[in-house]
């Protein structure tokens, strides 16, 4: 399995009063990338609310996200597997015990 974290670039779906949800456009290795894109007349014109430049100057619209991927059924069934043993273990602990370990 590998691990990326990008940075997805986002619009609203309501292009009109911006009260839709977000969805990813594109994605970037870096932030500022992302950020240069939705300042971008080109970028906002098309995806922005009403047209405007993004609100705070874009820091709302590109957000950090991480991506696994797998390369083969077997890996992502032990990766499944592994996530269970971690619950089942967690779920052993009391409040006090998972305070304890900053979880």
């Amino acid at each position: 399995m590998k691990t990326y974290t990008l940075w997805a670039v986002q619009a609203n779906e309501d292009t009109c009063e911006g009260r839709g949800r977000n969805r990813d456009i594109l994605y970037t290795s870096d932030q500022a990338t992302g950020l240069q894109i939705v300042k971008d007349p080109t970028f906002y014109k098309q995806y922005g609310v009403q047209g405007c430049i993004p609100y705070k100057n874009g820091m709302n619209d590109v957000v950090n996200k991480i991506f696994n991927v797998f390369e083969s059924f077997e890996e992502y069934q032990r990766s499944v597997d592994t996530e269970i043993k971690i619950q089942k273990a967690l779920s052993k602990l009391t409040d006090e015990e998972k305070k304890l370990l900053g979880l």
